[in-house]
């Protein structure tokens, strides 16, 4: 938590609650899920997002300045303006969900840090259209080209087929000849070193 303070963005102490009714949806799973909105920027976190993004439930972070001591703060996803915290019970302000914290030193050594509101921003197990926001992450944060391109490969769960004779080959080999060379070689170790 200090370390973020010193990158200048800052956890809010409680939930984000969002009440505008165009910036939640609800899953087949049944679930409400925040749809955020992006701020106004280029940035290469974006490219390729034309879906809406799912946020679980999430905190808000705090952008504590935009440029000081050679760190940039900028924010990439918020709530509507119409959102609040749990405990408060006001909904009239906008939280960031995603920022980024950018740090240039005199030796023009730079480095990003995205921080999320939420642990399941990338679950792509319920929410598919979130992982171009994991893929777009990992290549913004491993400076990989953004000409690369990733196609995810579709395993399919593919039953092993054998025959019988291949089948009772296998147990024989498994059940039977395997211990029964673990146990002759325990033996001969255990003559040797008896009578040595």
């Amino acid at each position: 938590v200090e370390y973020l303070k010193i990158l200048g963005l800052e956890y809010t102490s409680d939930y984000i609650k969002e009440n505008n009714p165009k910036n939640l949806a609800t899953i087949n799973n049944g679930k409400t899920y925040i749809v955020p909105d992006w701020y106004e920027i280029s940035h290469p976190i974006k490219r390729n997002i034309n879906n809406s993004l799912y946020i679980p439930d999430s905190v808000g972070i705090t952008k504590l300045w935009k440029s000081k001591n050679s760190i940039d703060v900028y924010g990439l996803l918020k709530t509507s303006q119409f959102a609040g915290l749990y405990s408060d019970e006001k909904f009239e302000k906008s939280y960031d969900i995603v920022a980024i914290s950018k740090r240039v030193t005199d030796s023009m050594y730079y480095s990003d840090v995205m921080v999320c509101g939420s642990s399941d921003i990338y679950n792509s197990k319920l929410i598919n259209t979130n992982k171009a926001l994991l893929v777009n992450s990992v290549f913004w944060m491993g400076r990989i080209d953004e000409s690369t391109e990733f196609t995810p490969t579709v395993i399919t769960n593919a039953p092993m087929m054998t025959s019988q004779s291949h089948h009772n080959t296998l147990q024989l080999i498994f059940v039977v000849i395997i211990p029964f060379i673990i146990i002759v070689a325990g033996l001969v170790v255990w003559l040797k070193r008896r009578y040595l």
